[in-house]
Formats: C-alpha cells, structure tokens, sequence
C-alpha cells in the first residue's frame, strides 16, 4: 500500500528518517535509501523555488516489482531535470545540479492534473524475476517430461503448434514492434542530454570505432568457440561448401558503407535495420544540438517516448518466466533428456565466451580509458554508478571539461 508524506523543508530531518523507516520497510538497501533521500533533498528545494507556496508531497509505491518515491507539487509546469541540460561551474546551483545530473537515470518527469511529478526510481527486485525464472525452467521440465509419458506424439505437436509456438510468436513479434522505437528514442535522448554537442560528432565517432572493434572480437570468440565443439552438427553441405570460394559472396566495402545510409526514413523502422536505425538516431541527436532551443519541443517529446517504450519494454518482459516456462516444456515434452548434454554443453560454452568477452572490455576500459584502479573498472559495469563515472572516463578518451560543462578534445 503507498504511503504519502508531506515534504517541508523547515521538517526536512523528520521527513527524511519517515521516509528511511518507509524504504526499510519495503526491503530497500542502505546505499538505496541515501541516495533517494539525497535527491528528494534537491527536487524539493528545485521545487520549492520555483512554486515557493505549493506544499511538497512524497508518495512511496511499488508496482511490478518497483520501488520509487513520487515528488508531486501543484503549480506552472516546471521539471527540475531539465535544468541539468544547460549548467556551468560558476553557477550557484552547480552541485544541486551535479547530484541530480549523475543520478538522470533513476530520475522521471510528468505533469498530472495540474502537478509537476517527479518519480525516483529506488529498486527493482531483479532477483525475484531470476528466481521466478527459474522456477520457470525447473516446472517446465517436469510438466514436459510427464507430457511426454502420458500424451501421443499428436497431441504434443498440436499444443506445440497451437499454443507454445503462439505465445511465442506473440511475445517475439511484440518485442521486435518495440526495439527499433526504444532504440532510436533512447540514443536521441542521450545525445539531446550531453551538455555540449559541438563536439558530439567526434565522441561518437570514437564510441563507434569502439563499438566495432567489440562487435568483431565478439563475433572472433563466438567463432572459435563454437566450431571447435559444434562442428559435427553442421550439415555437410554447409562443411563442404566452405572450401569453394563461390559459397560465400559477402559484399565489398562499398556496398557495406552504402547499407548504413537508408534511403528513406521508414525503412530502418520497417525492415528492423538496426546499424541504420542507430546512425539515424545519432544524426537526429547532433541536429538538435545544432537548432539549438528550436528543437526543445521535439527533444521533450523524444524524452517522454523514450520512457514510453522503455515502460513497455519492461511490461512484456513480466512475461519472461512464462516464456522459459513454455520453452522448457516444449522441448521435454517432445524430446524428454535426449537435448540435456547439448543444452549443458551450450551453457558452458556462451559462459565461457561471456567470460573472455567481460576480459576483453575490462582490458578496453583500462587501455583506452586509462583506468588503472580495479574500483573505477568495477563502476563502469555498475549502473547506479556508470553516469557519475562518465566525466572520468570521457577525460580518459581525449575529451575534458571546459568551462561551460561541456567536453573538448
């Protein structure tokens, strides 16, 4: 059940030891409640200063396995995350801001009847859905394994064919509807949120550089891992026809670089064309940046779609356990143990390539980034801490602070 707390800043101690008792309760962390009470701290006085009569109310609810704390304050439209887009060090609020700047993320704006709400975002019970997961797997194996005993070949193909091939087909088409629009609306807002997009271009071209260098180590791993152990289940034809120079006519260079650019704007979205999707969204991020105020109308309405399709996101994947649930009875049912040892050798071997490939992006990080201390490489991988990390790195890549926040090279 939520439970409400009216915020003033002449009680602010007997609110925040209220609202730490609250959070206790509700099974959050100590790192997790400093943190909240530190932002609910900033967003009131940001608040409180632009509708200095409005009484200040905190409202603590959890739903879908979330735990946040709503800000709610009646007046004008006014949402203090904004503020952090356009900030310098000289300015009076230079480290209100920097708190709320490194903690964006757990951060989220909307204006409901009248009130400016601001949502702070505390936990998600990610252990739940990792145990819901496997209670999942575990009670699909023993309802496939006693479909197996007890139904016709028929009978299993039917339910296969009309029931667990639907669901997933309806989960997997519902999910592909939403990756290109959660994609394209979160890279356009992370751009539209650097302080300074002058030099935009040139960080993202190194991000890139990055980014392709990972994706070709990945693909290096994937391969000499698997063919080593899979080669004997690869068709004949496919083993023969890799010795014939004919059997693989890849593109050039050129016919590459030209499937990067769409021709038009609907494709990417239509055909899933994810590279196209992502140089469409980093085009669209630095061109706001260059109009300037022009464009704050549509970097709103960019943000607010982005939360959007993330909540969405998060919604269809509630059904994960019962997609693992279906799966797991599907192949037991039909096959009973016989796929165990593959399925047993297949998980070792995607842990053993995670593992090489969490090496290799931890050595990036300390050769590019020029981390040397095992305490910043274990942030990056941290997202409570990966955005106040970020000015640490960026300085690390070749882009330092200037005067007005922003990064040159």
């Amino acid at each position: 059940m939520a439970q409400t707390f009216d915020v003033d800043l002449l009680q602010l101690a007997a609110v925040s030891e209220a609202l730490r008792e609250a959070l206790r309760a509700e099974r959050a962390t100590d790192k997790e409640i400093r943190q909240t009470l530190l932002l609910l701290e900033e967003i009131t006085v940001k608040f409180s200063e632009s509708m200095p009569d409005a009484p200040v109310t905190a409202r603590v609810q959890r739903s879908f396995g979330k735990l946040s704390v709503s800000l709610s304050a009646a007046g004008p439209e006014h949402n203090p995350i904004l503020e952090t887009q356009n900030w310098s060090a000289g300015s009076e609020d230079y480290y209100r801001t920097m708190i709320l700047r490194a903690h964006k993320h757990l951060l989220n704006y909307h204006r409901v009847e009248g009130k400016n709400v601001v949502t702070i975002h505390v936990h998600t019970e990610e252990k739940k859905y990792i145990v819901y997961s496997l209670v999942a797997l575990l009670a699909g194996l023993v309802i496939g394994l006693l479909m197996h005993v007890l139904f016709s070949s028929e009978t299993v193909e039917w339910l296969e064919a009309n029931v667990f091939s639907l669901i997933e087909q309806i989960f997997m088409n519902a999910m592909a509807a939403m990756v290109v629009p959660a994609v394209f609306c979160a890279v356009v807002d992370s751009i539209t949120s650097l302080s300074s997009l002058t030099d935009t271009g040139r960080m993202g071209g190194r991000i890139m550089r990055l980014y392709s260098l990972t994706t070709a180590l990945a693909i290096l791993v994937a391969f000499a891992l698997a063919l080593p152990v899979f080669t004997h289940l690869l068709p004949d034809g496919i083993l023969l026809g890799a010795t014939n120079d004919a059997f693989f006519d890849a593109p050039g260079l050129r016919d590459f670089i030209l499937s990067l650019v769409p021709v038009n704007l609907v494709e990417p979205i239509l055909s899933n064309n994810m590279p196209q999707v992502l140089l469409l969204a980093v085009v669209t991020g630095v061109a706001m940046g260059i109009v300037g105020e022009k464009s704050e109308p549509l970097r709103r309405l960019i943000a607010a779609l982005n939360q959007v399709f993330q909540t969405i996101v998060a919604i269809i994947a509630l059904v994960v356990p019962l997609l693992t649930f279906i799966a797991t009875a599907s192949l037991a049912a039909r096959f009973a143990f016989r796929p165990l040892p593959m399925i047993l050798l297949l998980g070792l071997v995607e842990l053993v390539g995670c593992t090489i490939m969490f090496l290799i992006y931890n050595l990036m990080i300390r050769v590019f980034g020029g981390v040397k201390s095992g305490r910043h490489s274990a942030k990056i991988f941290d997202g409570d801490d990966f955005l106040g990390e970020l000015n640490f790195t960026a300085e690390h890549i070749g882009f330092k602070e200037n005067d007005d926040g922003g990064f040159f090279d």
